[in-house]
């Protein structure tokens, strides 16, 4: 009988959950200080205060910074779409592959998994390609919600734009200005600076975001983006409405009544889209048809050809497939990253535990090759678990 990992009942791509791209996090890693202080690869910088007290201790690696406390509580925050570009930028598509990268590294540098982060703060949002110059559409963005954008600089974020909530921040960012590129690179961003809302909702731990129906965070970029008020740049210059493009018209009447700045908000809307190209609307489309295609990067079918090893599905591989393969692997760590860690667990070797995730997947195909080769006639007819023996994601219940 041959011991496989879990079933491939056509009822587990329920489990599997739609993607949507995330950044920055601020978490509070729920593991004892230890597992990172005992930890002899890992090496840790104290903060001292007051002379000879100790504030924390951290590690700064790839854009990912973990702190330490005396008290015990520990917290890590950083980029995941630097993470997964070494720490180097985050001008890309983040994937769901290259997402799933950032998670394999956080497991593999430091044993830390998603449902030992409680997440405590969080960007989500998109690179898109503007319909007009990203200079433009920043030159035009006025307010969101009756609060100004405001124009920062940073040396880590170059030139952005933001309003400031209670709960969140907005953000347009030149992403191509910013790294140099030679394209224009729109990025529309949310930054939850108060996590309890989503907590509220069931969204706890990075793994419960992962796990999430991921349509609510989609709808919420979209409706914060058409919040916006913009003047679109392609609008006639001799419209007698020009004074819309004036932040100081908004202020003004902002004073007056919410009846009377409801009505010049509509106006502008019926201006951008009879007067201009419609600017708001056509990246409130691209923001969608992103999210779209990165989740169209994602192989959840599943059929009835498996792993004569793992009995792991391997619909999505080529037609001759017959074991676990690099596309095989690269669609669990996307879709089931927790069964990637089991594989690892089986199938690689230890002096390939700090490897590169590229390097992991290939090892571990490797091994199931080689498994197979030693001993072919074992595995004819793989057994597969019974559908009550599925590993399910949301119950944490390994097999």
């Amino acid at each position: 009988m041959v011991n496989t990992l879990t079933n491939t009942s056509e009822k587990l791509s329920e489990l599997y959950p739609k993607y949507f791209p995330i950044d920055w996090i601020k978490c509070q890693v729920n593991l004892p200080p230890e597992h990172f202080l005992d930890n002899p690869h890992l090496t840790f910088t104290p903060v001292i205060k007051d002379g000879d007290q100790l504030k924390y201790s951290y590690l700064d690696y790839e854009n990912i910074k973990i702190k330490v406390y005396p008290s015990g509580w520990i917290e890590l925050s950083g980029s995941l779409h630097k993470l997964a570009n070494k720490g180097k930028h985050n001008w890309n598509d983040f994937t769901p592959l290259m997402f799933g990268d950032a998670i394999n590294k956080l497991f593999t540098l430091y044993a830390v998994q998603p449902d030992d982060l409680r997440i405590l703060q969080l960007e989500f949002g998109v690179n898109i390609r503007p319909p007009v110059k990203t200079k433009l559409v920043l030159e035009y963005l006025l307010e969101h919600k009756g609060k100004d954008f405001e124009q920062k600089i940073s040396n880590d974020r170059g030139k952005y734009y933001q309003s400031d909530h209670s709960t969140y921040f907005l953000k347009i960012y030149d992403k191509g200005l910013q790294y140099q590129r030679p394209s224009d690179i729109l990025r529309v961003e949310i930054k939850v600076r108060n996590w309890s809302s989503w907590r509220s909702k069931g969204i706890g731990t990075l793994h419960d975001f992962i796990m999430a129906d991921k349509k609510p965070f989609l709808d919420q970029l979209v409706q914060r983006w058409n919040e916006v008020t913009l003047y679109d740049p392609t609008n006639d210059p001799a419209n007698q409405f020009r004074k819309y493009d004036n932040i100081n018209f908004w202020r003004a009447i902002r004073e007056k009544s919410s009846t009377t700045y409801n009505k010049h908000k509509r106006r502008l809307k019926s201006l951008n889209a009879e007067s201009g190209t419609n600017v708001q609307y056509l990246i409130s489309e691209a923001i969608q048809s992103k999210v779209m295609a990165l989740n169209d990067k994602i192989n959840q079918k599943f059929g009835k050809k498996y792993c004569k090893v793992t009995g792991m599905d391997i619909t999505s591989q080529r037609e001759d497939s017959f074991l676990l393969s690099h596309t095989g692997l690269k669609n669990i760590l996307v879709t089931h990253y927790q069964l990637f860690f089991k594989l690892k667990d089986r199938y690689l070797k230890d002096r390939w535990r700090h490897a590169t995730t590229n390097k992991q997947i290939k090892e571990i195909a490797h091994q199931i090759r080689s498994q197979y080769t030693r001993k072919p006639h074992q595995y004819n007819s793989p057994q597969l678990f019974e559908p009550s023996m599925i590993w399910s994601l949301q119950t944490g219940q390994g097999v």
